[in-house]
């Protein structure tokens, strides 16, 4: 046995090792399973050879000499490469195939491959003295060439009728043996690949590509001329490096920005640069200089495989730091943490408690989303508080892992962060996009240069005998990369080189150091594919038949595989680097790997369901790698929509997509379109609610489910949705006549099937469509036959589409159709019901969608307290939630009820809602908003601005098709014509604004009776019957207000209605300025 810690020899009963103290698993331990030895995966060097001629010589030699000499000529190469580290696999009568990298990986086989081929060049000559002894009379001088490549191979058990060990298949063999066969007689021919590993310490010889058989481009090819010992490639190439020597400057930054820190203004630092370049042993440096030094310290971890769940780094950082688990018992824990920095309110206490997952939240009636943004807060409050008490540093490691949510937090304590003393230190890859503010100090980490390495290598080595060839070997192949060099000398402790260099690849130096784990290697294995994090509890349930694990682990961390956190049975594991749990991981075959991540997923499924480790996206996560792609999806799609109830929408689209990907990994056919469909709509639904559904890359999503619907032959509800979101989508972008099409296809189909619920999805978007293209008659139809088709106690899935109730929909354009058509009381009755509607729905959604709308409607109605309460409760919803269209509606709505009431800041109201309706881009309803704005500005006598706000209106409605309010643009157009003319001091100004009025007020009555639109006639009437007045043709008037109010049913009533039917009996007056309510 080897000890893994030293590689020094030990005996099977030492319970430690005798050369460095390293604890060492017991002799009995014994593997996962008979699977685990069955083969695996390496990167290996092949070496073929081959006598030159021995075709030929056999038809010339006797064949029982031919016998001899060639048992004589395969001995002596096998005895050659021996000395080599190499292993014979096979010999072939006058050729020969050997392994370097198995059994025992070395770290420089490349070399001892190349190194064993020239030294069986240089023993021709004395095997042929050799062989002319033995035999006189055999007069032949043999030669040969050989071959070497290094690459990938799989290796599996070989039955012992053929021989002992292992077999390798893989790219590797092959190209050896191609490559053979183009070497030079009595040469070493190389590939590129090889090349590469053994440059600067061997005089290579170009051979230029050559086509070889079986492989389908050329290769490079070179012969070894003559080994060139302790050469430095450095020596010949140095490349320019930063002046952060041994990482001096560095530190000496971040000390600068500790000192900023302490003195009460808060920094950030993002060390940035690859895997294993020194960012970790940086701010570790930072952290032992300031170890007599009054602060605080904490950490908080990326991961890979929960790199789409919220707040994932931050909650675990505080449960190690706190060192508690999810559970009621903790909660005083926290609560005595909070209130040792001051935070006592015993709501933030509560909230961070259930954040935590501590306890329940009592407050059952805050949103997801609002709870979302308060607990941001809060933990943001947290961090500044400990600062506040003690200059503090924090460590976000691994940036790249972080998901949106945590990242949201880190934001919002860089903002606040000025006043503190918190130093906030990140490290990332460079493939991270740092979007922070300007304050963020991005510092690039360079590569070590030559000298720098040897510096690192003597305080690594410290203690340890190493030879100054071993040095110069460790500084050249590391590549300046401090992990590389850190890994090379751990290798070498107790060991020699043989007086071979290092290659300039990790990999071989891995799979040395795993090959000398002995039974502690398959542990090393099974938990790299847990993750780089993994707790002692979960790996001894994945292995519950393994003798001395804890013996074992504790191997691990004496050799300096991971590191430890806790004790006993709430022991963590950290692997000290990414690329140590990397080659664990791909060293084993992928039947295997699969195997285990299977066994993986049922022991957190089965033991740790209600703990961090079995959340649906770490369970997925092992699916994914097990090939069951079903289930892994059914994890997947359980995160996402619980991403989605707390409002991490982009968490949820992460993992939404993520499947998708995955699902096409599957055969194609209808089953897989089917999921695939499923996943989309699912999709849509949540970058509706993050973009808007105008958004381009909604209507993709709908437009490609559609397309799979059909292809696949999907005619049920799905295509119905999919229909349905389609012609929401060219609705929310203003394309009216793509959403009728759409939603007339969805309607086709949904009387052809003879289904209710598509017919309701149908009717709503018709709806919709008539009621902004202004055709009212029809949108009081389709949203009639919507309300008779719908079915409150339908299942909730049938009963939403895109996030919004049918009832909702179907009750709000009803209303406003009912208005439209002459009946303002059903109207406004139909209206409230539709908010009581709305308020018995599972999410505050449907109540903001309702009355913001619906607040469209009470401006319709002149009901200034209708609109003010219901823009109230859905600007509130909205703004909690982040709902931005309801928020905009909401605000400009709000306006005109303040302005109605005289409030002077209608306007900076109507203008912030205005402004983020714009921003979002979609044009959908601005022509009404305009209307409206503009008759706020014209009662306010601001008649130019009104006419702008008219001009504005006209242009979106011309360039969209949306004629709901055209009426009202024309009225508020002569409106202000009307204003302007009364402003004007030019008796020729004066007439051509009244004629301008007129014809305004002409184009709105004519509109209004096209559209059968009685109550927008009523209003569109009022500046005619204004001018008719000035001219004293009030009979005239009076025609016209009688024509108008006779299109109303008798029953009918409503503010403007009941003003008119008193304004013809005589009982107000007949001439108003803006609308009949005015006294």
């Amino acid at each position: 046995m080897i000890c893994a810690a030293c590689n020094a020899p030990v005996e099977a009963d030492d319970a430690f090792c005798r050369a460095c103290g390293a604890r060492q698993a017991p002799a009995g331990s014994r593997a996962l399973s008979p699977a685990a030895s069955a083969g695996e995966r390496r990167q290996m060097t092949a070496m073929f050879y081959d006598m030159v001629g021995s075709t030929a010589l056999s038809t010339q030699v006797d064949a029982e000499d031919l016998q001899i000499a060639m048992h004589a000529y395969q001995r002596r190469c096998a005895d050659v490469v021996r000395n080599f580290g190499g292993t014979p696999q096979a010999t072939m009568g006058d050729g020969g195939l050997v392994y370097f990298g198995y059994p025992i990986a070395n770290e420089d086989d490349p070399l001892r491959a190349v190194s064993a081929g020239l030294a069986l060049i240089a023993e021709l000559p004395h095997l042929n003295r050799q062989i002319a002894e033995l035999l006189p009379h055999f007069d032949h001088q043999f030669q040969m060439r050989i071959g070497v490549h290094t690459g990938n191979v799989v290796l599996g058990e070989v039955g012992s009728d053929l021989n002992e060990g292992r077999l390798a298949t893989g790219e590797a063999l092959n190209q050896a043996a191609r490559i053979e066969s183009a070497a030079p007689v009595d040469g070493v021919a190389v590939s590129d690949v090889t090349a590469r590993r053994i440059q600067g310490v061997v005089d290579l010889r170009p051979l230029g590509p050559r086509d070889l058989k079986g492989i389908d481009h050329p290769v490079e090819l070179f012969e070894v001329v003559r080994l060139r010992p302790g050469q430095s490639r450095f020596a010949v190439s140095t490349h320019a490096m930063s002046p952060l020597v041994g990482r001096g400057g560095l530190l000496q930054a971040l000390e600068q920005h500790w000192h900023a820190t302490a003195g009460g203004s808060g920094c950030t630092v993002v060390l940035r640069g690859d895997a294993g370049i020194g960012k970790s042993r940086a701010h570790h440096a930072l952290r032992q200089q300031l170890t007599d030094t009054r602060h605080a310290w904490f950490q908080i971890n990326g991961s890979s495989v929960m790199s789409q769940t919220a707040f994932h780094p931050i909650i675990q950082a505080i449960y190690e730091i706190l060192e508690i688990a999810p559970g009621p018992d903790a909660a005083p824990v926290l609560a005595a943490s909070l209130a040792a920095v001051g935070i006592t309110d015993e709501a933030t206490v509560e909230l961070l408690a259930a954040f935590l997952d501590l306890v329940q939240p009592t407050d059952t009636s805050m949103s997801a989303e609002e709870r979302r943004r308060l607990t941001i807060d809060a933990v943001c409050e947290w961090w500044l508080a400990i600062a506040d008490t003690l200059p503090t540093v924090m460590v976000a490691e691994d940036l790249h892992w972080y998901d949106p949510s945590t990242l949201e937090v880190l934001n919002l304590v860089i903002q606040r962060a000025a006043g503190h003393p918190l130093l906030l230190i990140g490290t990332a890859r460079p493939s991270f996009e740092i979007s922070w503010p300007d304050e963020v100090t991005v510092i690039d980490v360079e590569p070590l240069s030559f000298e720098e390495v040897n510096q690192l290598v003597d305080r690594l080595a410290e203690g340890t005998e190493l030879t100054e060839l071993q040095r110069a070997h460790i500084a050249q192949r590391s590549d300046g990369v401090p992990l590389f060099a850190e890994e090379l000398v751990h290798s070498l402790e107790g060991g020699n080189l043989a007086g071979a260099e290092i290659p300039d690849t990790l990999v071989d130096l891995l799979n040395a150091r795993l090959d000398r784990l002995g039974p502690a290697k398959e542990v090393v294995q099974v938990a790299s594919l847990i993750g780089r994090e993994f707790s002692a509890a979960l790996l001894g349930a994945v292995l519950p038949q393994m003798d001395g694990l804890d013996a074992i682990l504790g191997q691990l961390v004496d050799g300096r595989f991971v590191d430890r956190r806790g004790v006993g049975a709430r022991s963590v594991y950290l692997f000290r680097h990414a690329l140590l749990q990397d080659a664990a991981r791909e060293s084993m075959l992928r039947r295997r790997r699969q195997a285990e991540h299977r066994r993986i997923a049922e022991v957190l499924r089965r033991d740790f369901g209600d703990m961090p480790e079995g959340r649906p996206e770490v369970i997925g996560h092992h699916l994914e790698h097990a090939g069951e792609v079903l289930g892994a999806v059914e994890q997947y799609v359980a995160a996402a929509r619980s991403a989605r109830r707390s409002a991490a929408l982009e968490e949820a689209a992460g993992r939404y997509r993520h499947s998708i990907t995955l699902i096409h990994t599957l055969p194609a056919g209808a089953e897989r379109d089917g999921h695939e469909i499923a996943l989309q709509l699912e999709l849509a639904a949540v970058m509706g609610l993050m973009h808007a559904f105008s958004a381009p890359a909604v209507g993709e999503v709908y437009m490609r489910t559609v397309a799979l619907c059909e292809q696949s032959g999907e005619k049920g509800d799905p295509y119905a949705e999919a229909l349905h979101g389609l012609a929401q989508h060219h609705l929310s972008a203003a394309r009216f006549d793509d959403a009728a099409r759409v939603a007339t296809v969805l309607l086709d189909h949904a009387r052809e099937a003879g289904q209710p619920h598509p017919e309701v999805l149908a009717h709503r978007a018709l709806s919709q469509v008539r009621f902004w293209t202004g055709r009212y008659t029809e949108l009081w139809e389709h949203s009639a036959r919507a309300m008779e088709l719908y079915d409150p106690e339908a299942p909730v899935e049938q009963r939403f589409a895109m996030g919004i109730e049918s009832g909702v929909i179907a009750m709000t354009y009803g209303a406003v159709g009912l208005w439209a058509l002459g009946r303002p009381h059903e109207a406004a009755a139909m209206a409230d019901r539709c908010v009581e509607h709305a308020k018995r729905q599972p999410d505050v959604y449907q109540q903001a969608y309702a009355q913001a709308y619906l607040s469209m409607l009470g401006i319709m109605l002149i009901d200034p307290e209708r609109v003010e309460r219901w823009a109230l409760a859905a600007k509130s919803i909205a703004e909690r939630h982040g709902f931005a269209p309801l928020e905009g509606l909401s605000r400009y709505t709000l306006a005109w009820a303040m302005a109605e009431r005289g409030h002077p800041e209608s306007f900076d109201m109507v203008v912030s809602g205005i402004g983020i309706l714009a921003a979002l881009g979609t044009g959908i309803g601005a022509p009404g908003c305009m209307a409206v704005v503009a008759e706020m500005y014209a009662k306010d006598g601001q008649f130019g601005e009104a006419a702008g706000y008219v001009a504005f209106g006209e242009a979106m409605a011309d360039g969209t098709g949306q004629h709901f309010y055209t009426v009202e643009l024309h009225r508020s157009a002569a409106l202000a014509h009307l204003g302007l003319a009364d402003a004007a001091d030019d008796d020729e100004v004066r007439a051509t604004e009244l004629h301008a009025a007129e014809q305004r007020a002409s184009a709105a009555i004519d509109l209004a009776r096209a559209q059968s639109a009685a109550s927008l006639e009523l209003r569109a009437i009022q500046p005619m019957i204004e001018l008719l007045c000035r001219r004293g043709d009030t009979e005239a008037a009076r025609s016209l207000l009688a024509d108008a109010v006779a299109k109303f049913p008798a029953e009918s009533s409503g503010t403007e209605l009941d003003r008119a039917r008193a304004a013809l009996r005589g009982a107000a007056e007949l001439r108003p300025r803006l609308r009949f309510h005015e006294v």
